[in-house]
């Protein structure tokens, strides 16, 4: 009998480690205070990862088209930033500019990287192996919470007290399953006699995520089964035209309208007066926006914008310079503030380049295919309401997105007999 092996090679041993301090940043950056910068050291990797494809021509051409508009809205907003005069200096500018366009060069960055390893079973049965050990624990966890043996959570909901774990809080916690959902469901592509087994770590994941008591965890585990069933079950083929662009725009609807109550049923809440001058700043600066570090973002509220002062949120709950907890809590409000209308097209086409090009290449398989559409509707959606694409955890998401991808045209179960032939006789050739 011959003994299995696992070749790693060096690239994938590096992407490995660097994934799982990504996943796991949200626990480690505040008892290791080196790992709060875990992101940011990965960004920096795969800004020069781009930079050296482009200077060699390896780029594809949608991110070849995402790195030209991400350069055209550099300009907009740093032009903005002097034609507006409401921020000028140059360290929350060059602050912004990075945290703004982190996770499209993360992705384009991991893609470019991970593109000589034509196949990714080696890594995904590694990190798919750390996800399930993870959602063993979260499960125990959630049994002896709603026990009353050890509970691990605060936060009353439908008459429950939300589980979160070790988190900060639930809505927290919620966020480790785009990681999870993402590994388990590639990884089904891999060893079918496994596969009853694979499924039933994601029911219990999808158990966990659903104890958390989030609306948004109730939609996306539901969103997760139907598009598991259309897209395995069923072997559906999504054809995007007119009347799916316009069932996704319903289905982002229901996912995000509890927030989007939120927003606009308290108009003088701080989240709602966040937004409605979002759209002032948009026309009071139009076409061009304020620039960076004005509006909406980290750098805005450390170095505190002076718009805000106009704008008297000192005043206001959630929006002044000791808790601003809602000055920088969306994406939208924040882009049409810094970058104006125009600004705010050319961000929707970056976004709209970067999921065509996730579902162009995830489209190799339909488990991939399905991790790809349901990466793309769960960060859409979650950016109508939160401040999903400046967040470093969305920055770890996007850098395991390319896993779903296989640069070969062959099929998976294929090329892996024909591996294993060629290993056990590498004289046989075909006829």
């Amino acid at each position: 009998m011959g003994q299995f092996k696992i070749r790693i090679t060096s690239r994938e041993a590096i992407y490995i480690v660097c994934a799982v301090l990504v996943i796991f940043e949200i626990y480690i950056m505040d008892r290791i205070n080196i790992f709060r910068y875990i992101d940011e050291v990965i960004v920096v990797m795969c800004l020069l990862k781009t930079i050296v494809c482009v200077f060699q021509k390896k780029v594809d051409r949608l991110q070849i088209y995402m790195l030209l508009l991400i350069v055209l809205l550099t300009c907009i907003g740093i032009a903005s930033n002097f034609f507006a005069d409401m921020q000028t200096n140059w360290r929350p500018i060059i602050t912004d500019l990075g945290n703004t366009f982190k996770v499209y060069i993360t992705y384009i960055g991991a893609s470019l990287y991970l593109k000589p390893v034509k196949n990714k079973k080696r890594i995904i049965s590694v990190l798919a192996v750390v996800m399930r050990v993870f959602v063993l624990v979260l499960f125990g966890c959630m049994m002896l919470h709603f026990s009353g043996i050890r509970p691990m959570g605060n936060d009353v909901r439908y008459g429950l007290k939300s589980f979160q774990f070790i988190n900060f809080g639930a809505g927290q916690l919620s966020l480790m399953f785009y990681f999870i959902f993402l590994i388990l469901t590639v990884d089904l592509r891999y060893d079918d006699h496994k596969k009853n087994r694979k499924v039933f770590f994601l029911i219990l994941a999808g158990v966990v995520w659903v104890s958390t008591l989030r609306t948004r965890a109730f939609m996306y585990v539901l969103g997760y089964v139907g598009l598991y069933y259309l897209l395995i079950v069923k072997n559906y083929h999504i054809r995007f035209n007119w009347k799916t662009v316009l069932l996704a725009a319903v289905v982002l609807y229901i996912f995000s309208a509890d927030q989007i109550e939120l927003y606009f049923n308290n108009p003088d809440s701080a989240r709602a007066r966040f937004l409605r001058f979002g759209f002032f700043t948009m026309e009071r600066f139009f076409p061009f926006g304020a620039g960076f570090a004005t509006y909406g973002t980290d750098a805005a509220v450390v170095y505190y914008s002076r718009l805000y002062n106009q704008y008297r949120f000192p005043l206001v709950w959630g929006l002044s310079p000791s808790y601003p907890i809602f000055a920088h809590d969306t994406y939208w409000p924040a882009i049409m503030g810094q970058f104006g209308a125009f600004g705010l097209i050319v961000m929707v086409l970056i976004l709209v380049c970067m999921c065509l090009d996730i579902i162009k290449k995830s489209k190799c398989d339909k488990y991939a295919y399905l991790a790809g559409l349901f990466i793309c509707i769960t960060q859409v959606s979650s950016s109508i309401a939160t401040a999903t694409f400046f967040h470093f955890v969305t920055v770890g998401l996007f850098f395991l997105v390319p896993l779903l991808f296989e640069e070969k045209e062959t099929t998976i179960e294929s090329r892996e007999n024909d591996e294993t032939s060629n290993r056990l006789h590498p004289n046989l050739q075909p006829g």
